[in-house]
């Protein structure tokens, strides 16, 4: 009879949909967290009880809470009182802004300006007054948008208090008489751990903005103008301590945001400056594969959610050397610089949704020709005297990016999207173009979900600038997927297939194509506290794969996962992965038509991590690797403390280390020459070596106060690569030959030149200051080292030793922005 009445109230809970009315306000309030002015006063509390996402799903909050909600011509305004009986136990550790990571209470609001269920902006402030905001689409949240608004909030006897003003600026939304909007409220309360919103979420329900209640009482408010400016200046130093080289720059440019209608923004980049953004994690990269960097540049992570569909836009290709050309260098030439990056001319975007939901998305980029430049030694004709000349030779042309999205918004969360993705080169450069669709169904009580893309590529190549011949090449892919998106058990039956010639690199990125993939996925989840757990899920999954061309096979696996949170809020996973079957590698011996068998294996895992809200809280994962028939076996630790000196000062550490013992892995290809002078393959070489590598780092925040805070990132990366003097030959039907031809020594010199010694070595120092809403003054150091050698005979210590005697290179930066926006402009005036 218990169970059935909980059910019957959970049922309630989620047919239910609250509405509340927002009140015009005689005047505009003073945002000072204290909640006191004469025009809240003169407006109606809505004191409606949360209810607990986690770690409860759907009881109700333990703590009350109080809001208000009105607005002016100008702005949106919130004003949320929540109750704590003890107040002075409220964590409140400060961060800088968009800073999710940190302990302390929140409170926030979900907008969905159309009433679509599907995407919305989202508002929060911590306890400790830390501004937080990000978009939110069906299948993402965007943490890097970022919207000028204001908000303050004051501790009291009561609990907190936290008031907001977000200016219609900030939003967009259709022009109507009267506005419905989706609206939720979000309250986190770290003392206790709990997670409520004012309309149920019900965590065994795929969403969250469909879980949104009702806003009223928004009345003859006009979309206003919206157009902003972000100008900025900078200065730029760079010292080579290895060439002794300087380097100086000044200069400026500007940021543009212009909402040319109601429900679209153009954002232009004028002359970017990029010199303080986080610096990449290099590693060392032994496979056939492209290593995938994080975007740090902050006008191609923020507002691209239309864009990121089925990875056909990955936007560090904009700025990327391809190495389009590849210009012959005589063997008497010497290479004295190759290029790390090209330089973007400017970038464009311009995104938005009607209010049919119509979402259209444009973005355009525009980079300069990048060339090597290069020595040659010539003789002076009837001399015996020589001259040096340096040139130039084009190995990228001006490059331009585009790409092109409609998404459509249909009934029950679902969508139907186009996208084109086109890259064109100049001078006759490689040119590629992209189209896809795809479609999402969702059933009208969001339990089961179908899915369908697909695509086709084609690409025009040729090697050498300025000629005529170019070579087309057409791919396709299509992805099929169903299953159960809702409730405690959960399926997913799904089908992916990639043509031998799908190309998306020029703006995307796709590993390696070449393939036919099925999976299931099968998953049993507990929402409930329940025993001495609050969550508990798992999961199994099964893949076949096999080759497109030729259909054959290539490999089957599976592997099972668990994780649980317990009632102390320690959570706890482990997962076993199983190969029973050899498999067939088609993209390890670099070679088309050869594959190389791998032999069964498996793979275990644990993962345990402490309640973050404690000073000390430790994340921690040991892993397993086991190959029998090579007696391969790996293991490896990750260890990730994080300190909390207090809500000022937080210390963040980890260390990986992992080794791979008697692993077996390509080498090189060894040709010969035919009498007619072609080169003609005559072997593929792998070896047994042996992987260690080591990867410490460090991170050190000091926030001084909500809008002014430093933090100093440090890492070191080492990885070295050892073969043992067994060295193979690759068969035809995959298999390894053992050769004693090959030494793997090609200059005599008694050491293996395959082996690797791998140093990587970054330090990250930024200091922001947000002077006003907006504006930032921003100063960044970072120091830089990296070093490539085949010497591998070094320990660790002797390694570092050696290493840190190696020149680094020095970079300075400051840079001042500053907001400006029309109408603050023309209200001042």
């Amino acid at each position: 009879m218990l169970t059935f009445t909980a059910k019957a109230q959970d049922a309630r809970l989620r047919a239910e949909r609250r509405a509340m009315s927002a009140s015009k306000l005689s005047e505009k309030p003073k945002i000072d967290g204290e909640g006191n002015d004469a025009a809240w006063l003169e407006i109606p509390a809505f004191s409606d009880p949360f209810t607990q996402l986690a770690p409860q799903n759907l009881a109700p909050s333990k703590q009350p809470t109080s809001i208000k909600i009105g607005y002016t011509d100008y702005a949106l305004y919130v004003l949320a009182v929540m109750h704590d009986p003890a107040p002075h136990s409220i964590a409140r550790e400060l961060g800088l802004r968009d800073d999710f990571g940190r302990v302390a209470d929140r409170f926030g609001i979900v907008l969905d300006t159309y009433n679509k269920g599907q995407n919305a902006f989202y508002f929060a402030v911590t306890s400790a007054g830390v501004q937080l905001d990000l978009y939110i689409t069906p299948t993402s949240e965007d943490t890097s948008w970022d919207a000028v608004w204001n908000s303050e909030v004051q501790l009291t006897e009561q609990g907190w208090v936290a008031e907001m003003e977000i200016p219609w600026s900030a939003l967009r939304f259709a022009k109507r008489p009267e506005q419905l909007w989706g609206v939720n409220f979000m309250r986190v309360i770290r003392s206790i751990n709990e997670e409520s919103f004012w309309n149920p979420v019900d965590a065994s329900v795929s969403g969250l903005v469909n879980q949104s209640g009702l806003l009223r009482g928004i009345n003859d408010i006009d979309p206003p103008l919206r157009l902003q400016f972000f100008p900025y200046v900078s200065a730029i130093a760079g010292y080579d301590r290895g060439s002794g080289s300087t380097s100086t720059n000044l200069g400026g440019g500007m940021d543009l945001k212009w909402g040319i209608s109601e429900s679209f923004t153009l954002d232009m980049a004028l002359v970017p400056d990029f010199s303080q953004v986080q610096s990449d994690n290099q590693v060392l990269n032994l496979s056939p594969f492209e290593v995938q960097f994080a975007e740090n540049r902050p006008f191609f992570t923020e507002g691209t959610e239309l864009f990121n569909k089925r990875s056909l836009f990955y936007s560090r290709r904009v700025g990327h050397v391809f190495g389009t050309f590849r210009p012959e260098v005589s063997d008497t030439a010497t290479v004295l610089s190759r290029p790390n990056a090209t330089r973007l001319i400017n970038a464009t975007k311009l995104s938005g949704r009607t209010h049919k939901g119509l979402g259209v998305g444009l973005f355009n980029a525009v980079t300069n020709a990048a060339f090597l430049e290069v020595q040659d030694t010539l003789r002076l004709p009837g001399t015996e005297t020589y001259s040096l000349r340096r040139r130039e030779l084009m190995i990228d042309p001006v490059t331009n990016f585009n790409v092109a999205v409609l998404d459509q918004n249909l009934p029950n969360n679902s969508n139907i999207a186009l996208i084109n993705t086109n890259v064109s080169r100049a001078n006759g450069g490689r040119d590629a173009n992209v189209s896809g669709a795809e479609l999402r169904l969702r059933d009208k009580h969001n339990r089961y979900q179908f899915e369908g893309f697909g695509a086709l590529s084609y690409v025009w190549q040729n090697l050498q600038p300025c000629t005529d011949f170019r070579q087309r090449t057409d791919g396709h892919r299509y992805f099929l997927s169903f299953g159960k998106i809702s409730g405690n058990f959960q399926y997913r039956l799904s089908r992916n297939v990639e043509s031998d010639r799908y190309e998306i690199n020029d703006m995307g990125i796709l590993q390696a194509p070449n393939k036919r993939n099925t999976g299931l996925y099968l998953g049993y989840h507990v929402f409930k506290p329940f025993w001495i757990f609050n969550q508990l899920s798992n999961n199994l999954n099964l893949n076949y794969n096999r080759l497109y061309k030729p259909n054959t096979y290539t490999g089957f696996n599976g592997n099972v996962n668990v994780w649980m949170q317990f009632r102390n809020f320690w959570g706890m996973g482990a997962g076993y992965s199983r190969k029973i079957l050899p498999e067939h590698d088609y993209f390890e011996p670099r070679v088309a038509g050869y594959f190389f068998t791998r032999q069964p294996s498996y793979h275990g895992w644990v993962y345990v991590e402490s309640d973050n809200r404690k000073r000390l809280a430790v994340g921690a994962e040991l892993w397993q690797f086991r190959r029998r028939v090579w007696d391969a076996h790996d293991w490896g630790l990750y260890l990730g403390p994080r300190y909390r000196i207090n809500n000022f000062i937080s210390i963040f550490g980890a260390l990986n280390y992992s080794t791979n013992i008697n692993e077996r892995g390509f080498v090189n290809r060894l040709y010969t020459t035919t009498t007619g002078g072609s080169r003609e393959l005559q072997h593929i070489v792998f070896g047994n070596r042996t992987i260690q590598t080591v990867e410490p780092s460090a991170r050190l925040n000091i926030t001084f106060n909500n809008k002014m805070g430093l933090n100093i990132r440090a890492r070191y990366y080492w990885s070295r690569v050892r073969y043992a003097d067994e060295f193979y030959y690759l068969q035809k039907n995959g298999s390894l030959l053992a050769t004693e031809a090959y030494k793997g020594d090609q200059d005599g010199d008694g050491l293996i030149d395959h082996n690797v010694n791998f140093n990587s070595f970054n330090l990250d120092f930024f200091y922001s200051w947000q002077i006003a809403p907006g504006s930032f003054l921003q100063f960044g150091w970072k120091d830089a080292a990296y070093d490539f050698s085949s010497d591998a005979r070094h320990n660790f210590s002797e390694n570092m030793e050696r290493f840190w005697s190696k020149p680094h290179t020095h970079t300075l930066s400051l840079k001042l922005t500053y907001f400006l926006d029309y109408l603050m402009i023309r209200n001042a005036l």
